[in-house]
């Protein structure tokens, strides 16, 4: 027996499935409790007769976005981030790096970039440092 890991909707896409199967409930509205269109209800209670509740679950799950930046460029980017922008706000080091990252034939967006700063940055958000300190203050009453 093997374990599957599925998130709540694709376990909802399973007991759907049952009911139709089971005839309690009509195509049309299986596609309305999965929230999906009725060809759609065709085509998963096809790939559940063929592989059962494991052919519901995403074949994405555990995949690198394919989108992403290579790991080469993230890792390059946090160097420059810590060694040049370290003083810098989010925005701001996200617009130098973006410029910098163009000059090298690389193009990144800027909101990536941004991100990519936050994610390696030791400094908090104005808003979350805020929230923290309220958090401390209420701690410590």
């Amino acid at each position: 027996m093997t374990v599957l890991s599925m998130s709540r909707a694709e376990i909802d896409r399973v007991h759907v499935l049952k009911d139709l199967l089971a005839e309690r409930i009509r195509p049309s509205e299986a596609a309305q409790l999965m929230g999906v269109t009725t060809r759609q209800v065709f085509r998963l209670l096809k790939a559940y007769h063929a592989g059962g509740p494991a052919a519901l679950v995403s074949k994405k799950r555990g995949k690198p976005s394919n989108r992403a930046y290579p790991a080469v460029v993230r890792t390059e980017a946090m160097a420059l981030i810590k060694a040049n922008y370290g003083d810098f706000g989010p925005t701001l080091a996200g617009r130098f790096l973006a410029n910098s990252r163009e000059r090298n034939s690389a193009r990144s967006a800027e909101s990536s970039m941004i991100a990519l700063y936050i994610r390696c940055s030791s400094r908090l958000p104005r808003r979350m440092s805020t929230m923290n300190a309220i958090a401390g203050r209420v701690a410590s009453m």
